[in-house]
Parts: C-alpha cells; structure tokens; sequence
C-alpha cells in the first residue's frame, strides 16, 4: 500500500498539479480529479485492511499510509496560517485567486473525503498509537526531526490539528450547502475603479506566486516525512517495482507530468507561430453588429490571400442599345481567390 511505485505516484501528482497551474491549466481538474481518486482507493485499501482480524499493519504503516493520503491535504495548512496572520481580511484570501477555480460538485467531495480522512486520524491518534507503551521496541514519526510517535506532546499536536481542521471542513461544506440552496444573498458588487482593479490583479499575481512556493515546500516536506519515517523505522522489501500495483501508480504518475510539459509546448509552439505570421495570441471578442451610421471597412488581404484587380465585363447587348445607362455602373465585385 505504499511500496515505491505508490509513492513515486503519489509524489508526481502533488508537484506536478503545482506545475499545471502554471503551465497547463487545462490539465488541472484531470489531476485533480485523479489525486482525489487516488487518495479514496489508498484510503479504502487502509480502512479494509484495519478492519480484518489478520491484519498485521504495524502502526508506523498505518503513519506513512496517512501522510500519503493525507499529504494533499497538508497545503491548507499555509493557507490557514496566512488567514491568522492576515486577521481574515477578505482582501488577502488567496482562495480569492486560485490559479484554477474548482467547482462545486469537486469542492463538495473534496471536504467530505478531507472530513473522513480527519476522523479516520483522530480515532488513530487517540486509539491505535497510544498501544505503543506496551510494546518494547519503538517507532518513530516525522515532526522536522526524529520524534516517537507516541510522545505526549506529538499526539496532542496532531490531535488538536485534525480537530480544527474537521471544524473547518464542517463549516465550509454549511457554507456550500448555504450558497447553494440561495439561503445567502450574495453581496452587490462593487464598481470599482481602474486603479483598483490593476491593483487587485497585481495582489493576487502575488498570491498565486507566494502559495505556489508554498505548496512546493509543503509537498517536499511531506515526500522527506515519508521517505525519512521509512529510513527511521527500518522497513524493507518496499522499495522494488515488481507489481501492477505498484507500476499502475507509477506509470500514471509520470504520465499526468508527461502530458503537462506536452500541452505547455504544443501551446508554446502555437503561440509562437501565431506571433510569426503576425498573428497575437489574444481572445477576441465577437463582431460588434452594424448599427445606422456604422462603415464597415473593406477586407483586408491576409497572408495567404489574393484579391485579383477589378476586370471588366463586357455590357449586355441591351445597355449597349439604350444611351440612358451607364456602363461604368455595371461592374461587379470581383471575385476573391485563395491560394492553396
């Protein structure tokens, strides 16, 4: 359950939705939604196996399992500590400014798995570890050092975080429930000013740069708490690729980074060709429809096009015959040809 193809899959979803965000955000909801798959499956796996009467899952494993399931999780702690440090003023949520916006139906699911996962944590701190005193050898957890997973001030840390963050999770799906059934009136917006707006973009720019580097120390800090708790704990034979799974996670790992760095270049190399055929990469916004008065220029030739000087053609017999029209207002549009 966490041998190294699982956690090599583990670890390349984590850094690699960080790196869609910026490089590919079309890839985003697709490795969200497979994290989030991922971490049910492991998280099922775990829950089957506790309950059988044959299992002999060590309590360090049942640790290292809960740090992978739980590792996506671990990037709300930053955001949580900044909303302190900030006093929760709105104006520096950096939840304001996702780099990828989530919808409902994935935000819902995402809190009811993080409110399992943190009640699953909080019978395993407060039941499964304290057992510990009864056994003669020890087993170590990860707390920036070498720490015993059974030590007081350990379990009680662990024990209040899962707390408040089961709170919060409660909180936040009322919250959705709420905004949901409209039982909220949501708040006028505001007009606001030109410099007002460039200076809301320029902060959350600034956000969304800032958590990113959050999330990538968060991420690295679980991959050594994994890797480190592994090394302390003297576990073996769960270092080898030998299964499908564990080369089903792997492949799949490498797969969503694989497919990011594809779309960043095919996008960037599309980008590029527009700019060299004079062409920018912009949205553009419909055709505004004729209004009176309105002149609507001639075409323009593009690269590619040709429009042929006017030719004229010959009048019919009976505007040769009758002197009161004028062969010059007999001439039509030419015709427009495009090159192969």
């Amino acid at each position: 359950m966490y041998g190294l193809g699982i956690r090599i899959g583990f670890y390349l979803q984590w850094y690699g939705g960080i790196l869609a965000s910026w490089l590919a955000k079309s890839e985003v909801p697709g490795m969200r939604l497979a994290n989030g798959l991922f971490v049910a499956a492991t998280f099922l796996a775990l829950i089957i196996q506790i309950g059988e009467s044959t299992s002999n899952l060590r309590i360090v494993e049942i640790y290292i399992i809960l740090l992978l399931t739980f590792g996506a999780y671990l990037f709300l702690v930053p955001i949580y500590f900044w909303r302190i440090v900030t006093r929760f003023n709105h104006i520096y949520d950096p939840s304001r400014y996702p780099r990828v916006p989530t919808s409902f139906m994935f935000s819902v699911l995402y809190f009811i798995l993080i409110f399992a996962v943190s009640s699953f944590q909080l019978w395993f701190w407060f039941d499964r570890v304290p057992q510990l005193s009864t056994q003669a050898c020890q087993e170590f957890g990860f707390f920036f050092s070498k720490i015993r997973l059974n030590q007081n001030a350990f379990q009680a840390v662990n024990i209040v975080f899962h707390f408040f963050l089961l709170l919060s999770c409660f909180i936040n799906l009322v919250s959705l429930a709420r905004v949901q059934l409209k039982l909220v009136e949501e708040e006028p917006r505001k007009q606001r000013s030109r410099r007002q707006r460039q200076i809301d973009r320029i902060r959350g720019k600034s956000l969304q740069q800032i958590f990113s580097v959050c999330n990538l120390i968060v991420a690295g800090t679980v991959t050594a708490a994994t890797e480190l708790t592994i090394q302390w704990n003297q576990i073996t034979n769960i270092n080898k690729v030998s299964s499908a799974g564990q080369t089903i996670p792997l492949i799949i790992g490498i797969g969503s980074v694989v497919r990011v760095c594809y779309v960043y270049f095919v996008n960037l190399n599309k980008d590029t060709n527009d700019n060299g055929n004079g062409h920018g990469h912009r949205e553009t916004s419909p055709s505004p429809e004729p209004q009176p008065g309105y002149h609507i220029p001639p075409p323009v030739p593009q690269p590619g096009y040709h429009i042929p000087p006017p030719q004229r053609r010959p009048a019919p017999e009976s505007s040769r015959a009758s002197p009161d029209i004028d062969p010059a207002h007999l001439h039509q549009a030419p015709p427009i040809f495009y090159d192969e």
